[in-house]
């Protein structure tokens, strides 16, 4: 059966007219990858098994060094209820079951130093999704890092999220800039549990608008201010690892087409500003009406030009 986003890819033209539109795609490609309607289930293809001695051992490991606190957090109705049908081989998980997230903590202002370990901060994670730690510059001491805060030390690969503010639910992937680096208020860092899991559907899920819903039903007062707590009462659906590699392909994929979609649709729209006060300028200043349609006509071939 042929994949209705790829036709509407096909007809993007016709259909998507500003880079808005072109957002709304890329969330509709994302549900349909958590809803198992983006690549075609394989029977082969391994369930995920959360009760593997592997899986078990990673998370024990965690717990022993500080990094993860088992918590008993309570279940919400109405969170449960945004749950949808997936392929039968794909679970029903807690987030807080598959997935280790840590808040950083909360450091006052007479702890930060001039030096010391670099603290992240919601500043550092842009809004293209990429990570600028050199654009803060607050630390604190060595000795209190080593005393206090060595296990929120981020580590490569540690998917940095914004938990708070206008920006919440910005992301960005840690690179090791050479130096230790940990986390600061306002900042989480998760991964999943085992690494026999795909990093970058993790990343995919929580761009989802299904783990947005999930997230903005606990949100109390105008101020968006998220923690472990409400990350612990997320739901994910999880498909086997292959089908996993399989989403994640198809979604870059697909988002390569939609990003130079909009990068063209934000040309056209720079160049329709531009030629507005143009086309005015030469409309009014014509002397007579074969001037003015020789203007008009000149105006339309440009913008005819554009969309070829």
């Amino acid at each position: 059966m042929p994949n209705p986003i790829a036709h509407l890819l096909d007809q993007a033209d016709a259909l998507l007219q500003t880079p808005a539109d072109v957002k709304k795609l890329e969330q509709t490609i994302l549900q349909w990858a958590v809803m198992g309607k983006l690549v075609e289930q394989d029977e082969n293809d391994q369930v995920v098994d959360l009760s593997s001695s592997n899986f078990i051992q990673q998370k024990d490991r965690l717990i022993q060094q500080r990094k993860l606190r088992p918590r008993n957090i309570a279940e919400r109705d109405d969170i449960q209820e945004l749950q949808f049908n997936i392929p039968e081989n794909w679970i029903w998980t807690r987030f807080s079951d598959v997935v280790f997230f840590q808040e950083g903590p909360g450091i006052r202002n007479w702890q930060f130093r001039n030096e010391g370990i670099k603290l992240l901060n919601v500043q550092n994670i842009l809004s293209n999704g990429s990570l600028q730690i050199s654009n803060t510059n607050k630390f604190v001491s060595k000795d209190e890092f080593e005393q206090k805060y060595s296990h929120f030390q981020v580590k490569e690969g540690d998917l940095l999220f914004a938990a708070s503010g206008g920006s919440w639910g910005k992301t960005a992937w840690f690179e090791n800039p050479g130096y230790p680096v940990m986390l600061n208020t306002s900042i989480i860092r998760m991964r999943f549990f085992s690494s026999e899991f795909s990093s970058t559907f993790l990343s995919k899920f929580v761009s989802t608008d299904f783990f947005v819903a999930q997230m903005t039903k606990q949100l109390v007062g105008m101020q968006p201010n998220f923690g472990s707590t409400h990350l612990s009462r997320i739901y994910i659906p999880l498909p086997p690892l292959a089908e996993q590699k399989r989403i994640v392909a198809k979604v870059d994929e697909l988002f390569t087409h939609t990003r130079a979609l909009s990068a063209r649709l934000e040309r056209m729209a720079a160049t329709r500003t531009q030629w507005q006060g143009a086309m005015l300028t030469q409309l009014q200043s014509a002397p007579n009406v074969a001037a003015t349609q020789t203007a008009w006509q000149s105006i339309q071939a440009h913008f005819d030009q554009l969309h070829t």
